[in-house]
């Protein structure tokens, strides 16, 4: 799970690739679990990782451990703007080498801030207010990517998600300055509960935002609607993230699945409140089970990338040809002089 800090940055990177969301979901049939794409690429990570971590840690000094992870990270960025294909950015967004800088650039942020000081006394005064000033700015510069950044133009892949990446990054560095104002704000009670739940919170909010808008498909059209159709699925969202936080991540958590599946079982009848969280639990997965079977008896047989290649091709196939202007005659000219 994501810690208050990484949740407001993260959700800030949402806002900025995926403010367009309702445009892709006009006359398209979006996957339900199209969100846990990034599931893979971060367990790629994490198999990967602790071996590299290994090597840097025993054979590589510090000041090369930050220099391999910044030319890993600056690889990965310059890959995604050269291999992507201009109208299609699909392989590159959702590959795991040309979308790895946000996760490299994370792993350089826990390497250099290793040897932060902890204790707001140890840090230079110039230090702390060079970072709060930093991350002001950086949250500045997020908020205005959200507006004028477009999520399918290829300038977006060719230096604007790593410079989302960076701004986050920022960000997150300010917060960890000790008793700075942006870590006092951000470490308020409701941030606190809502980072505990934010994975819960990422994994439930596209499916509950598909289902909405294939439920209201008329409130995708109106600005004021396509509002509280997001602070619907928001409410949906939080509710759903709560309770599998409290009846499904932490028993497992603490517990395992086995024991956690044995209690929930045998005993679920001697608690009211328990049979009615797990009857609320029980409708959520059978809603998503369903929405899950309609999704993909429903879905397209081609990728939305596809229908827009196709429909573009299909509209010049439409378009006539225009026959060519014939170049008239000179003798077809009355003023022309007659011939001798």
């Amino acid at each position: 799970m994501w810690g208050p800090a990484g949740l407001v940055a993260h959700l800030l990177e949402q806002l900025v690739l995926h403010r367009d969301r309702l445009g892709l979901l006009r006359g398209l049939r979006p996957e339900l679990f199209r969100n846990l794409w990034s599931l893979a690429v971060e367990e790629q990570f994490y198999l990967l990782w602790p071996l590299v971590l290994l090597f840097i840690v025993l054979r590589v000094s510090r000041s090369a451990r930050i220099a391999l992870l910044a030319v890993v990270t600056a690889a990965s960025a310059v890959a995604m703007g050269l291999l992507l294909v201009p109208g299609s950015p699909t392989s590159v967004y959702y590959g795991t080498g040309t979308h790895a800088f946000g996760l490299t650039l994370g792993a350089l942020l826990a390497v250099v801030s290793r040897w932060w000081p902890t204790r707001a006394l140890e840090w230079p005064r110039a230090a702390r207010r060079g970072l709060g000033i930093a991350g002001i700015v950086a949250l500045a510069g997020l908020l205005a990517l959200t507006v004028v950044m477009p999520g399918e133009a290829d300038v977006s892949y060719r230096g604007g998600l790593f410079a989302v990446a960076v701004l986050t990054a920022v960000l997150i560095a300010a917060f960890l300055v000790p008793a700075s104002p942006l870590a006092r704000a951000i470490d308020v009670a409701p941030m606190r509960w809502v980072g505990e739940r934010s994975y819960g919170i990422y994994l439930w909010h596209w499916p509950v935002f598909v289902l909405l808008a294939a439920a209201f498909p008329t409130w995708t059209r109106d600005a004021g609607l396509a509002w509280a159709l997001g602070g619907v699925a928001a409410v949906i969202t939080f509710g759903a993230a709560a309770l599998s936080f409290r009846f499904v991540e932490t028993p497992i958590r603490r517990d395992g699945f086995r024991a956690s599946w044995q209690r929930w079982a045998g005993g679920w009848r001697r608690s009211r409140l328990a049979a009615v969280a797990s009857a609320v639990v029980l409708v959520l997965v059978a809603g998503g089970i369903a929405g899950t079977a309609a999704a993909l008896v429903l879905q397209p047989d081609s990728s939305e990338v596809e229908q827009r290649v196709q429909a573009g091709q299909q509209a010049i196939r439409e378009t006539p040809t225009p026959s060519p202007t014939p170049t008239p005659d000179a003798t077809s000219d009355p003023s022309a002089p007659p011939r001798s």
